[in-house]
Formats: structure tokens, C-alpha cells, sequence
């Protein structure tokens, strides 16, 4: 009589590569580096009243190796351009006003 093992072996390894595959996603998620201090972006936030998340979001669009002076550039002309244009137009218009310095 021959014994088998049915489908739980293959779902359990599937089930570990995802798992190993999801650690590893989160790993290099640059975001998720950039959420681990928010201390600078919650400041900028406030002074310029606009939500931290949209601060969050503008530094990643920057790079994780951006500096908070040009973080703040873009903050500043994201809150100022938000009103007139709309959140989508004002992070493109932050993000381009510090590449052009």
C-alpha cells in the first residue's frame, strides 16, 4: 500500500517562501526606512500644516539620502503650491524645485 502525503508539504513550503519573500520586501522598503524616524518630517509637518503622511511620501519621492534642508525646500513649496493646484501637481513641483538646486 502506498502512502501519501497529500498537498500539505507543498502549501507549508509555499506558505515559507512567501513569508521569506515578504520579510524580504519589507527589508529594502525605503518607505518603511523613512517611517523608522519621523521626528523631521513631524516637524516640518507642523510648521507648514500639511499632513506628516504627505511629508513621508515627499521624501521618499526625494530619495532616503535627502538631506532635511532639501526636504524642507520641498515641504515649502509643496504647502504653498498645494491650495492653488492640488496634492499630485504640488509634490511634482516640490520634488522639481529641489532637483533644480
Amino acid at each position: 500500500m502506498i502512502h501519501r502525503a497529500g498537498s500539505w508539504p507543498l502549501l507549508v513550503a509555499a506558505g515559507a517562501l512567501f513569508l521569506l519573500a515578504f520579510a524580504w520586501a519589507r527589508s529594502r522598503s525605503t518607505f518603511l526606512a523613512i517611517e523608522r524616524d519621523p521626528a523631521p518630517a513631524r516637524a516640518l509637518a507642523a510648521q507648514h500644516a500639511v499632513p506628516i503622511a504627505d511629508v513621508l511620501a515627499l521624501r521618499d519621492l526625494l530619495g532616503i539620502e535627502a538631506t532635511t534642508d532639501r526636504l524642507a525646500v520641498a515641504v515649502g513649496v509643496y504647502a504653498a503650491q498645494r491650495p492653488r493646484t492640488g496634492e499630485p501637481l504640488a509634490a511634482i513641483l516640490a520634488t522639481g524645485a529641489v532637483a533644480a538646486t
